[in-house]
């Protein structure tokens, strides 16, 4: 079998669930740091796959555009304002913590991890633009692609 049940017991891991080019994504909540309202005419890329900074707080984050790093097709060219998830790549507390903003379409809620068959991501799969997806949650018709946020933010460090 390709992927193998992972087990978790005990810690409740809670699951920020988003759709970006009509894909599901699962980031730990734990990685989180805020939520911004983002207007569409602000998202310009100006260098490769990111639209610029964002200043939250007097510190300037990247803003990735994911579906580009990722090859996904868009679907959602007409939203006026989307969400954008401000993430860290440490534990809360770490000052050496490095943020980065990605643009999504649609947040869809927070889940327990507990709610779905958790799988690992197929190596037969792997390619450059899945290599940052750590895990499949999987419950009934939902597949989710859960991100591995450490080493997204380690992967794109190299094109800032």
């Amino acid at each position: 079998m390709l992927a193998q049940k992972q087990q978790h017991e005990g810690n409740r891991r809670l699951v920020t669930i988003f759709v970006i080019g009509g894909m599901r994504f699962g980031v730990e909540v734990d990685y989180l740091v805020e939520i911004q309202q983002v207007k569409n005419e602000v998202l310009h890329e100006k260098k490769g796959n990111f639209y610029g900074f964002f200043d939250s707080k007097g510190r300037k984050i990247p803003i990735l555009n994911f579906q580009k790093f990722c090859n996904i097709a868009s679907d959602n060219k007409d939203a006026n304002i989307r969400s954008m998830l401000i993430l860290r790549d440490k534990p809360k507390g770490d000052d050496s913590t490095s943020l980065l903003g990605i643009v999504v379409d649609l947040i869809e809620g927070v889940e327990d991890e507990k709610n779905f068959n958790m799988f690992a991501f197929p190596q037969t799969m792997r390619n450059e633009a899945t290599d940052v997806y750590q895990g499949l949650l999987v419950r009934r018709d939902n597949l989710i692609s859960q991100l591995d946020i450490p080493r997204l933010i380690n992967k794109v460090k190299n094109f800032i």
